[in-house]
């Protein structure tokens, strides 16, 4: 039996092309029906995990200012993370991507 391999994060994220395009199954499951409960953004803000924030700047495309205070918001999560250096890397690329999916370079 051999010996499964093991990776970190940063290997992973290494092997990353952030410019590289989307996967069209990856566009097909953003562009699907949504399934289930979502939260709020009252109760997103309330929690204060990184993933909710995350969650609240998807959630926040509806006008800019919005998103500004969402992305404050995780600003403020990250910087209470004791990983601050790994984790700012990591949302940064994907706030980059999110942003530029929403027109923002345009």
């Amino acid at each position: 039996m051999s010996k499964k391999p093991s990776y970190t994060l940063s290997d992973l994220i290494a092997q990353c092309d952030p410019d590289a395009p989307v996967p069209q199954n990856m566009v097909d499951w953003e562009n699907s029906a949504q399934v289930g409960r979502r939260c709020t953004d009252e109760e997103l803000i309330n929690k204060k995990t990184l993933l909710s924030g995350v969650f609240g700047v998807e959630n926040a495309g509806h006008s800019w200012e919005a998103l500004q205070q969402a992305v404050d918001r995780v600003v403020k999560i990250i910087e209470a993370d004791p990983n601050k250096e790994r984790v700012d890397k990591i949302i940064t690329r994907w706030i980059k991507r999110h942003l530029s999916r929403l027109g923002a370079n345009e």
